[in-house]
């Protein structure tokens, strides 16, 4: 079975390829790479070198989970160095495998039932062999870490205090976080690679990646925030956000706790969910929860109605967007009653200069019927977001879109590449949507049509 990322709307008039959207499939394509079992065929390594040359990017190598620290596997046939293939220039693979070995080592974090602890001559401890630079942070279950590989490689480390989890009956929680969050590969939602059990001092270490830039929006107590964000600004993470939620709705995860606080960035500005704590299985259609933030509750919380966590989702996304869009909380207030009266009342006002397209998107999201609600599909397809691109499903394109010859016409584009196209598209089966959600993919790259 072939491999498959569809590639949409990957063209704009001037036959470009958007880079962010090229990057994003790149990172898809590795990390699902790393997963096939065996070698994978020139064709379809071609195909994936031509798409990281059309935008001018490296594909990334994914993070593996079945390797000590020191050990590498070729991130696309899988082929271990344990054998003696190490070389300085990386492992050896299959000639047709995407890209050269790099030079720069990967770091694979190995999970283990056990600690190792040591010290290092800088009087610093190290875990498993990652180094515990300086505190990030401290949340409510303790602090967080910066951690650094051997090869420079940089965590962000969790370190959970058992006995306080117990006490306060959060255990189950943070497990069901921990097993939600190594399930999830995507680029807009945060990875976790790793947790360590460290019995002798009741913690747990999750190793998750480090999301340098920290919040996308900081609010304060009294419901404003720092200033609103640009207008590119707020449609790139606007779209990173849905992208994020797409993904985890379709594999049955509801986040339930989305807000500013939770999305973050990483160094190159790309918005991240993060902190599932609190999330469930959305499959499990309806809870009666209050889990989560107030200010960002839909009506039905407040009313004591079951909540769908998709939907749940949907009215956080809206609310975290009107707070970047407009420096403050559409809803606000520290008497829980009147907040509540707020909300089911749909108090909902704008600044007068506000982007008509924009005013448009937040109050499909932040309609009181849950049953109306935008879905993240209305979102991704809206005009306010129209010129960004989805890197799995429909082309964000008016016009038709060739699906059927799988050709397309670009200056930068390996012919030899472009013709092998039809070896992963038959002619009487048909491209769609449909796919996207099936499981079984094959690459394909959508052109528009004339």
């Amino acid at each position: 079975n072939s491999f498959c990322t569809l590639l949409g709307g990957a063209m704009d008039s001037d036959d470009e390829f958007d880079e962010m959207m090229v990057e994003m499939v790149a990172s898809d394509a590795s990390t699902r790479l790393a997963s096939l079992e065996g070698p994978i065929g020139p064709v379809t390594a071609e195909l994936l070198r031509t798409v990281a040359k059309l935008a001018h990017v490296e594909l990334p190598k994914a993070p593996q989970s079945q390797s000590a620290v020191s050990s590498r596997n070729c991130v696309v046939c899988g082929r271990s160095d344990r054998a003696q293939k190490l070389r300085k220039s990386g492992p050896k693979c299959d000639p047709w495998c995407i890209g050269q070995p790099s030079s720069k080592k990967e770091t694979v974090i190995e999970e283990m039932k056990f600690i190792k602890r040591e010290t290092n001559d800088k009087g610093q401890e190290v875990i498993n062999g990652l180094v515990l630079e300086r505190k990030l942070g401290k949340g409510a279950f303790g602090n967080v870490m910066l951690a650094r590989a051997a090869t420079g490689q940089e965590y962000a480390v969790k370190i959970l205090s058992k006995s306080r989890l117990r006490k306060l009956g959060a255990i189950s929680k943070v497990q069901a976080e921990i097993e939600i969050l190594k399930k999830l590969q995507h680029p807009h939602v945060m990875r976790v690679y790793a947790v360590f059990d460290d019995p002798s001092q009741d913690n747990l270490f999750l190793v998750s990646e480090y999301l340098k830039n920290g919040e996308s929006y900081r609010l304060k107590e009294d419901g404003t925030g720092d200033p609103p964000l640009s207008p590119d600004r707020l449609k790139k993470f606007a779209f990173g956000i849905a992208r994020g939620l797409q993904y985890i709705h379709a594999r049955g995860v509801a986040h339930r706790d989305i807000k500013p606080e939770n999305i973050l960035l990483d160094a190159d500005d790309k918005a991240k969910l993060a902190d599932f704590g609190v999330s469930d299985d959305s499959d499990r259609a309806f809870t009666q929860s209050t889990e989560g933030s107030p200010a960002f509750f839909p009506p039905e919380e407040f009313l004591g109605l079951p909540v769908s966590g998709v939907r749940h989702d949907l009215w956080a996304f809206g609310v975290t967007l009107y707070c970047m869009a407009f420096g403050r909380l559409p809803f606000f207030s520290l008497d829980r009653q009147d907040l509540a009266n707020q909300v089911t009342e749909g108090r909902l006002s704008f600044p007068p200069d506000a982007d008509e397209e924009l005013v448009d998107l937040l109050r499909h999201m932040l309609d009181r019927d849950p049953e109306r609600r935008a879905t993240v599909e209305f979102v991704l397809t809206h005009p306010f977001l129209r010129g960004l691109r989805s890197i799995k499903g429909r082309p964000e394109i008016a016009s038709p879109v060739d699906f059927s010859t799988c050709t397309f016409s670009a200056p930068q584009c390996n012919c030899r590449a472009a013709l092998s196209l039809s070896e992963f598209c038959a002619p009487d089966v048909a491209v769609t949507h449909e796919l996207v959600q099936g499981g079984d993919y094959s690459i394909s790259i959508y052109r528009r049509s004339t």
